[in-house]
């Protein structure tokens, strides 16, 4: 299940940024990347299916042999005489336990399979709430500006000591077409986050 998780977040974030992997020729890192990680998944899936035909030989296999090992054991410890009444009541107990046996490894894969789900749903549930307030949604009307950061402070990490966007004021006008350009980790997509009140604000106000 770990590595299905690696290889659905690494796909999912090659198709979301599609359309910059094109742009920069990064299609072949990231298919390399993709297919490595497939070829762990395909590891684990070999295994496990190797494991279950064992499981499955086993289990059609194990009533023959514990019998024959019951029965060729009892005259010779000489614990039981090997008549009708014995050798029915063995079968029938082995019969009423087979179930029980087959179930155990579903009921653990499945105890197993709860667990990774509710671990992630208490992680989810664990995050940092967004406040609605945050941003101050307000109709479009006869305002000049339909977007206006004053004194944005915002921070990804509340326990952070350096937040990731300080002092941030802005003002665009309707109709306006404004491109946000800097470094690589400048704080661009925080920037288009914070407006989207996707970001926890620390200090000062946004509106919409």
């Amino acid at each position: 299940m770990a590595a299905q998780d690696g290889r659905l977040r690494v796909t999912s974030e090659a198709l979301t940024n599609m359309k910059i992997i094109k742009l920069q020729s990064w299609e072949d890192k990231f298919k390399n990347t993709i297919a490595s990680l497939r070829d762990v998944k395909f590891k684990w899936l070999k295994d496990s299916q190797i494991t279950k035909s064992y499981g499955s030989a086993v289990y059609w296999m194990s009533p023959t042999v514990v019998s024959a090992v019951i029965f060729a054991g009892t005259p010779v410890l000489k614990s039981d005489p090997l008549n009708a009444s014995t050798i029915f009541t063995v079968l029938a107990t082995l019969r009423i336990m087979s179930e029980p046996v087959r179930m155990l490894p579903e009921v653990l894969s499945v105890i197993i399979q709860v667990k990774v789900s509710s671990d992630r749903i208490g992680q989810f549930l664990l995050k940092d709430e967004i406040k609605e307030e945050d941003v101050k949604r307000n109709p479009l009307q006869n305002e000049e500006f339909c977007v206006e950061v004053r004194n944005g402070v915002f921070g990804w990490d509340l326990n952070a000591t350096i937040p990731s966007l300080r002092n941030i004021n802005l003002k665009i006008r309707r109709g306006e077409k404004v491109a946000i350009c800097g470094q690589v980790g400048a704080g661009k997509s925080s920037l288009l986050y914070a407006i989207l009140g996707e970001i926890p604000k620390i200090s000062g106000s946004v509106s919409l």
